[in-house]
C-alpha cells in the first residue's frame, strides 16, 4: 500500500519545490516586497529569509539527485527522501500561503500593480519555466521509447543494439540476473548479480521478494530502464496537469470534459496505479493484478498520444505555429492530423479496443484484422500494422522537430494568483489552474 502512494508523494514534493522555489525567488511579489521595504524588514528577517532560501534551493537539488535511490520505498534513499520531504514541508508550512497560477502561451498575465521602483528589466513577477508543452511530449515519449528497448530490437533506433555494444566494449554480462547491486547505490550498479556458484550474490538478502528482477539480455539496457523509470512517472504526470489545463481551450463543452477525463484518468494511473504494473527492478511491484494495471496503462499511454494533438490540431496552434515559414505550420498541422487518424485506425480499433475486450472476457486475445481473417486473404494487409513501440519513435521525432524547427511552442509561466489583473480571454494565451 506505501508503495502505491510512494510515486504520488514523489510528484506532490516536484510539484512542491517548484512552488517553494517560486516563492523564495526574486520573481515572486512576496520576496520583492520583503527586500524593498527596509523600515518594515529587520536585519534579521533578511538574514533569516535568505538562510531559508538557500536551504530549500539546497534541498531541492538534493531531492532530484537522490530519485534513482528511492524508486521504492524499502530502498535506503527512501529515508533520505523522507527527511528531506518533511523539511521543506516544515518551510511550506512557515511560509505566508498563496496561490499560484500555472498558465501556458506566448505572454504571461499581466500583473495588478507594475514595481516602479525596480528597473523594467527586473520587474518580473513570474517565472518561465525551460521546457515547453511540446517539451514534456518529447521527454515522455522518448523515455517511454527507451525503456521499451527489448520490442525495439527491429525498430530504429535499435535501442538494445547499442546498449550491447556498451555491454560489449566495456565487458558487463548479457545474461543471468541483470538486477542492480543489492545495496541500490551507483557504486554497484554495473556489478553482475549473479556468483559463480550460480546463487543470486547479496540481493536474496537484501531485495524483498515484491521487488522483481531484471533479465533483459543487456546491463546497460537495465540500469537505462532503472534511470528512465525513476522520473518517467512525474515527467508523464505533470504532463498530463499541463494538458488539463490546455483544455481551457477547447471550445466544444463534450470536447473539453472528454479530454479531461483523458487527462485525469493518466494522472490517476501514474499517481497510484503504474506501480502495480510490474516489469523489472525499478518498476513496479510483482503482485497477481499487474495484467490488469498493464491494460490501463496501455490506455493512459494512448491518451499522452491522443489529447495534445487533438488540441493543437483543433486550436490551430501548430497550423500557424510558424512566423517565418506559414507554410510549415500548415504541413505540420495536416501531418498529424493523417498520422493520429492512421493511428487511431491500425493501433486503438485494430488492436487496443479489440484485445482489451478479449482480456476483459478471458478470450485469446487477437486484432480486428486476424480476426476478420483478412490477414491469409491479402499478404498487404499484414503490413498494415502500426505498433504503439514505432509511434512513440515517430511522436519523440516529431516533438523534437518542432524545437528544432523554431515553431512557437507553448511557454510555461508560474505566477501569484493574487497579484494578477482579473482573468481575461485572449487569443495568445491558455488560462490556468491553481498550484
Amino acid at each position: 500500500v506505501a508503495q502505491q502512494f510512494w510515486n504520488a508523494m514523489q510528484v506532490v514534493v516536484v510539484f512542491l519545490i517548484v512552488a517553494l522555489n517560486f516563492q523564495y525567488s526574486k520573481a515572486s511579489e512576496e520576496a520583492k516586497q520583503r527586500m524593498a521595504q527596509q523600515e518594515t524588514t529587520t536585519p534579521r528577517q533578511k538574514s533569516m529569509f535568505a538562510a531559508t532560501k538557500w536551504i530549500v534551493r539546497v534541498t531541492s537539488i538534493v531531492l532530484i539527485c537522490i530519485m534513482p535511490f528511492c524508486i521504492y520505498v524499502v530502498s535506503p534513499g527512501a529515508t533520505i527522501f523522507a527527511f528531506l520531504t518533511a523539511t521543506l514541508t516544515a518551510i511550506a508550512l512557515m511560509t505566508p500561503k498563496s496561490t499560484l497560477r500555472v498558465s501556458l502561451g506566448e505572454e504571461p498575465n499581466e500583473p495588478a500593480e507594475r514595481n516602479t521602483a525596480v528597473p523594467d528589466n527586473q520587474n518580473k513577477t513570474y517565472w518561465v519555466l525551460f521546457p515547453r508543452e511540446e517539451t514534456f511530449g518529447f521527454l515522455c515519449t522518448l523515455g517511454s521509447s527507451l525503456y521499451n528497448l527489448t520490442a525495439n530490437t527491429k525498430i530504429w533506433p535499435y535501442w538494445k543494439t547499442h546498449w550491447l555494444k556498451v555491454d560489449e566494449f566495456m565487458g558487463w554480462p548479457t545474461s543471468g540476473d541483470l538486477t542492480v547491486a543489492g545495496n541500490y547505490n551507483m557504486m554497484g550498479l554495473f556489478e553482475s548479480a549473479r556468483r559463480d556458484d550460480g546463487d543470486v550474490g547479496n540481493l536474496s538478502s537484501v531485495m524483498l521478494p515484491f521487488v522483481p528482477r531484471t533479465g533483459f539480455g543487456t546491463t546497460m539496457g537495465a540500469q537505462v530502464f532503472f534511470l528512465v523509470w525513476a522520473f518517467l512517472p512525474i515527467l508523464y504526470a505533470s504532463y498530463f496537469v499541463l494538458l488539463m489545463i490546455m483544455t481551457q481551450k477547447t471550445r466544444s463543452r463534450v470536447a473539453r470534459w472528454l479530454q479531461r477525463f483523458m487527462c485525469g484518468f493518466g494522472i490517476c494511473h501514474m499517481l497510484f496505479w503504474t506501480d502495480v504494473v510490474a516489469y523489472a527492478y525499478g518498476r513496479g511491484l510483482v503482485n497477481p493484478h499487474q495484467a490488469v494495471f498493464h491494460w490501463t496503462e496501455r490506455w493512459a499511454w494512448r491518451f499522452a498520444i491522443y489529447v495534445p494533438i487533438w488540441q493543437n490540431c483543433t486550436s490551430g496552434h501548430w497550423y500557424s505555429g510558424h512566423r517565418h515559414f506559414p507554410i510549415i505550420g500548415k504541413l505540420v498541422h495536416y501531418f498529424a492530423k493523417i498520422w493520429v487518424i492512421l493511428f487511431f485506425c491500425f493501433q486503438t480499433i485494430n488492436a487496443d479496443i479489440f484485445r482489451t475486450v478479449e482480456f476483459v472476457f478471458g478470450y485469446k486475445k487477437a486484432s480486428l484484422i486476424t480476426i476478420l481473417g483478412w490477414d491469409d486473404a491479402n499478404p498487404l494487409m499484414r503490413k498494415l500494422r502500426y505498433p504503439y513501440f514505432r509511434a512513440l519513435v515517430h511522436m519523440w521525432c516529431f516533438y523534437a522537430l518542432l524545437h528544432v524547427l523554431g515553431f512557437k511552442l507553448y511557454r510555461i509561466f508560474v505566477q501569484r494568483d493574487d497579484t494578477l489583473m482579473p482573468r481575461r480571454t485572449r487569443n495568445n494565451r491558455i488560462e490556468e489552474g491553481g498550484l
